[in-house]
C-alpha cells in the first residue's frame, strides 16, 4: 500500500515537472528566462522524494507524447496528399466540362468566348501558361563559360535574351498543361 502511495506521489511530482516544462510562464504571464526556469526546476527537484524516478517518468511521458505527435503528423500528411489528389481530379473533370461548355458557347456566339460565367457570380476559363526554355542543340558547340558541371541554362537564356548568339543553344517556346483558372467569386 505504501509503495502505491510512493508511486502516486512520484507521478504527481513528475506531473509538476511537466507543468513547469510546458507552461514556462512567470507570474506576469511572460515566458520564463533560462534562469527562472532553472530556479523553478531546482525547487521541484529539491521537493522530489525520488528525483531520478520522477525525471524518468517525465521523460517517458514526453517521449510518448512525441511519438503520438509523430503519428498525427504522418496522418495529416496522408490527408494533405489525399486532398491534393482530390483537387487534381476535380480540376481535371472541370477542365472537360469547361472545354465542352466553351465549345457550345463558341458555336452559338458571333464573338469568341474564353470565359464562362457561373451562377454564383464567379467565372472559369481555360488557361495555359507559356514560357521560354533553353534547348541545348549541340553540347559540343557550347562555349565553356556556359558549362558548369552541366549547361548553365540560366546564363545561356540571359545571353540569348540580350541578343548574343550562343552556338549549340536556342530559345524555344514551352507550354504548360491546360488548366482551369477560377476567379471572381461573389462574397456571401
Amino acid at each position: 500500500m505504501s509503495e502505491k502511495k510512493t508511486t502516486a506521489s512520484l507521478r504527481d511530482e513528475a506531473d509538476e515537472l511537466m507543468t513547469l516544462m510546458h507552461n514556462q510562464l512567470n507570474k506576469d504571464g511572460k515566458p520564463l528566462t533560462d534562469e527562472e526556469f532553472t530556479s523553478l526546476l531546482s525547487q521541484w527537484v529539491s521537493k522530489a522524494s525520488n528525483k531520478l524516478v520522477a525525471c524518468r517518468q517525465a521523460v517517458a511521458s514526453c517521449a510518448a507524447r512525441r511519438e503520438s505527435y509523430e503519428h498525427e503528423i504522418e496522418a495529416f500528411a496522408m490527408l494533405v496528399e489525399r486532398e491534393a489528389k482530390a483537387i487534381n481530379r476535380i480540376n481535371d473533370y472541370a477542365l472537360l466540362l469547361l472545354d465542352k461548355e466553351l465549345e457550345v458557347l463558341n458555336a452559338t456566339s458571333e464573338d469568341e468566348v474564353d470565359k464562362v460565367k457561373l451562377p454564383d457570380g464567379s467565372w472559369a476559363k481555360l488557361y495555359r501558361g507559356k514560357g521560354r526554355l533553353v534547348n541545348v542543340t549541340n553540347w559540343d558547340m557550347l562555349p565553356k563559360e556556359f558549362i558548369v558541371s552541366r549547361a548553365d541554362k540560366s546564363a545561356i537564356r540571359d545571353a540569348l535574351k540580350a541578343g548574343h548568339h550562343i552556338p549549340g543553344a536556342e530559345v524555344v517556346e514551352s507550354y504548360k498543361p491546360l488548366r482551369v483558372q477560377w476567379g471572381g467569386r461573389k462574397k456571401s
